[in-house]
């Protein structure tokens, strides 16, 4: 059923939503997700900058794993508190 409805959509017919798309996606982007980051983070030790860098980029899942791998090495090696242990999992 599913794909007999779809089937009847065309590209003319969704030309209207375009532009509303658009603009809920640029709000929900660049004012919905720094708001729930900055709300998310209030009662943390995070600085300022910490902060904005989570509602810019908003880490989860595989993003903040691969993220946390890809520094972790350069924190360690310049002593930065706490990096060690972001580390990764090694198997023996």
């Amino acid at each position: 059923m599913f794909i007999s409805i779809s089937a009847t959509v065309t590209p003319q017919s969704l030309r209207h939503l375009v532009l509303p798309t658009l603009v809920l996606v640029a709000a929900l982007v660049v004012v919905a997700r720094p708001v729930a980051a900055f709300v998310a983070t209030l009662r943390t030790d995070l600085g300022k900058g910490e902060r904005m860098f989570i509602g810019w980029m908003a880490p989860r899942g595989i993003v903040a794993a691969a993220t946390a791998s890809t520094f972790t090495a350069g924190l360690v090696a310049k002593g930065i508190g706490g990096a060690s242990k972001i580390l990764p999992a090694t198997s023996s």
